[in-house]
């Protein structure tokens, strides 16, 4: 690699290995301005050491957006035609709102997880899927069982599974490039439309919930909360269904993915995991450490701020790249190894501060879960290439194809 490249994760050669770049950035430029800046004009900066990290996602000047042109802050009947559906949904996810109106959102997804009950429904999905993986001996484990259970969980729980889970995940794929790290109308327009795709999936199915004789844990949950005045609105509800489709979605099948390509390169943690299974918790923690689903997030100064003795202005953005933080020598000793054993007890995989992310506990689960069904099932998996590659996101960290062997 030739220094210093962008910190642009979408780069062909940051895509492949981040860690080298994180590294020259943590060492020679720890909060870096980003020129030009974007297309919306607003000027930018990466951070990339875990103690600026932590102290900016902690840090209640920093929002998510101050601008008043903004997709969230103005009047939706303001917003344009074509961005209107995702404007009506991400202004009720509590990741885009900020103190104090950010906190009945998140109460709302903290009420749907206080009891999952998606016990049972995993487990009939788990088999399913190894089942129908084992009879192909060759797969795209990233694809084909990563993403196939975390879509096939999310369509079961709200009562959706009437609907393929391929189309299911193209509509979430539109939405999720929508979260760039460059301005682009057109992926926004994109994203829009398959939220008002998603919208109206809900809906019917809502209204359709009364006729099933199994509930879905999750929409008769949200239905449950709609009827005692909680959810205030049949939007309200759609948007907080879609947050959990789309959290799910992204980040736990990242996780399983990254984490199936890290154990196959570390053949000795499998047949411990294998063995004992207490031992998935530090498993899935360390690879949330190493390989970070969530790469980073983005919030704007709303006063003027120092980081690092750099001047940020009102109305600047700062990207925290949890990523590097994760890799931050001052945290972790030896960063760049994976190790379980060393029981690391902390991780910025899902930030920090009000805006953690609330569904942290239920995906650890759901990815610990899956890996050892994964991994009971094939202790003899191995990659079929060594040749991988990295989806080109700048939000997300996900490995695909993955194709493995078995």
């Amino acid at each position: 690699m030739t220094f210093p490249l962008p910190l642009d994760l979408t780069h062909p050669e940051v895509c492949a290995d981040p860690y080298p770049v994180y590294r020259w950035y943590r060492e020679n430029s720890p909060v870096h301005r980003v020129e030009p800046p974007q297309a919306d004009g607003v000027p930018r900066y990466l951070v990339t050491r875990w103690s600026d990290v932590e102290a900016g996602l902690k840090n209640p000047v920093l929002k998510r957006s101050v601008h008043r042109s903004s997709l969230w802050n103005q009047p939706l009947e303001n917003v344009p035609p074509a961005l209107q559906a995702y404007a009506r949904v991400t202004r009720e996810w509590p990741l885009f709102r900020d103190p104090p109106h950010h906190a009945p959102a998140r109460r709302l997804v903290n009420r749907v997880l206080d009891e999952p009950g998606h016990s049972a429904i995993l487990e009939t999905i788990l088999r399913q899927t190894l089942d129908d993986l084992a009879a192909r001996k060759t797969f795209d484990a990233a694809e084909d069982f990563a993403r196939r259970v975390a879509l096939q969980l999310n369509l079961a729980m709200l009562g959706l599974d009437n609907h393929g889970w391929q189309e299911f995940g193209a509509h979430l794929q539109s939405v999720s490039l929508g979260f760039g790290n460059h301005f682009d109308q057109q992926r926004l327009e994109q994203a829009s439309a398959a939220m008002e795709t998603l919208e109206n999936w809900i809906t019917e199915a809502a209204g359709e919930a009364g006729a099933r004789t199994k509930p879905a844990p999750f929409l008769e949950r949200l239905l449950s909360m709609q009827t005692r005045g909680i959810i205030q609105s049949a939007p309200q509800l759609a948007a907080t269904a879609i947050l959990f489709i789309q959290a799910g979605q992204d980040t736990t099948s990242a996780l399983m993915a990254n984490g199936i390509l890290t154990l196959l390169r570390h053949p000795a943690v499998v047949q411990r995991l294998i063995a004992e299974p207490d031992f998935a918790p530090p498993v899935l923690e360390e690879i949330l450490r190493f390989e970070t689903p969530v790469q980073l997030t983005t919030w704007h100064a709303s006063v003027p701020l120092e980081i690092r003795g750099v001047p940020i202005q009102p109305g600047e953005g700062v990207s925290f790249l949890l990523g590097a933080a994760n890799r931050d020598p001052e945290a972790f000793e030896n960063p760049d190894d994976f190790d379980p054993t060393q029981r690391r007890t902390r991780t910025a995989a899902f930030g920090f501060g009000p805006h953690t992310c609330p569904g942290a506990d239920f995906g650890r689960e759901i990815a610990a879960t899956s890996l050892s069904a994964f991994f009971r099932r094939f202790p003899h998996a191995r990659l079929a290439s060594e040749t991988v590659t990295w989806k080109p996101l700048a939000t997300f960290r996900s490995v695909g194809p993955l194709e493995v062997t078995v």
